[in-house]
């Protein structure tokens, strides 16, 4: 059984209640595990930071690949802005 299941098997048998050590983590930064009823997928955001970053998917593996590619995309757009306030 692979980490994936796991955390499945533990989200449905709590039904739908995570505890804080079921969460995303890549490149120091956390995000949460969600599941939505109404969509019919896992969601998540990204902590402690500013603004709003999300990810979603249909499983566990879709959802930490979203999740990647958020804080990729987040840690981006900081250096760009940064970059673009100190030739400005």
């Amino acid at each position: 059984m692979g980490k994936h299941d796991k955390l499945l098997r533990r989200f449905l048998s709590k039904m739908k209640t995570f505890s804080t050590k079921d969460i995303l983590e890549y490149k120091g930064f956390k995000g949460t595990i969600e599941w939505s009823d109404e969509d019919h997928c896992f969601f998540g955001r990204v902590l402690n930071v500013k603004g709003s970053v999300s990810c979603e998917g249909s499983t566990l593996e879709e959802l930490e690949k979203d999740f990647r590619e958020a804080v990729d995309d987040y840690i981006s757009c900081r250096e760009e802005l940064e970059i673009e306030s100190k030739t400005i």
